[in-house]
């Protein structure tokens, strides 16, 4: 081991305890749906200055600041929003299995009459 540490240095692997929350993906998770890597940002975390608890927030590649997930997860689809064109060119969303479902199998013919 030592001579392949002298050949190629300290290993890249580091234990899982070693890392900080910064380091670790920012993900939101939304029902149905796959979840979303919002990618540049990092969990930071930040001590209160009155009450000296810590505080998590999000900051995003451009410096945005947000309180929740929610609001980071908000910040970061209108900025891929404007990536793809504008608001106007959304791109579909992955519709979930019942939704595919109840769509294969809708109606399509007329059920009442108006006589």
């Amino acid at each position: 081991m030592e001579a392949w540490r002298q050949q190629y240095g300290e290993s890249v692997l580091q234990p899982k305890e070693n890392l900080d929350v910064a380091s670790d993906p920012v993900v939101f998770r939304r029902d149905g749906l796959d979840p979303v890597t919002l990618v540049g940002w990092k969990k930071v975390a930040r001590v209160d200055q009155e009450t000296g608890d810590t505080v998590y927030v999000y900051v995003g590649p451009h410096g945005q600041n947000c309180a929740d997930l929610d609001e980071a997860f908000a910040v970061y689809d209108s900025s891929v929003d404007l990536e793809r064109g504008g608001p106007g060119k959304k791109a579909q969303q992955k519709l979930t299995f019942i939704e595919e479902l109840l769509k294969i199998h809708q109606v399509t013919e007329t059920v009442a009459r108006d006589e």
